[in-house]
């Protein structure tokens, strides 16, 4: 799930998707969801991507903390290029069906 640039809004539709990937045994796997984000990923966005791979919880308030599993930072050049880093390492993530 491609997350990043995203300002937030409501987490109302993004519900009804966890929901229906909870009820997938299939889909509902450690590994084969990736939640991806940026610095721009805001707002509610935050929390649907907490909801994806929030793994730790850190703070005295007891809230979940998401805290990436892997963390890329796309260089200029693969910027300038068009190549998507983030993206390629989730896609070639992907458990074998």
């Amino acid at each position: 799930m491609d997350l990043r640039d995203n300002g937030g809004g409501t987490t109302v539709p993004f519900q009804a998707l966890i929901s229906g990937i909870l009820n997938h045994p299939a889909i509902n796997t450690r590994g084969r969801i990736f939640g991806l984000i940026n610095s721009a990923t805001d707002s509610s966005a935050g929390l649907d991507a907490a909801e994806l791979y929030t793994t730790k919880v850190t703070n005295p308030s007891g809230l979940p903390q998401g805290f990436p599993d892997i963390v890329l930072r796309p260089t200029l050049h693969q910027v300038l290029a068009g190549a998507d880093p983030v993206l390629a390492r989730a896609l070639a993530s992907r458990p074998p069906r």
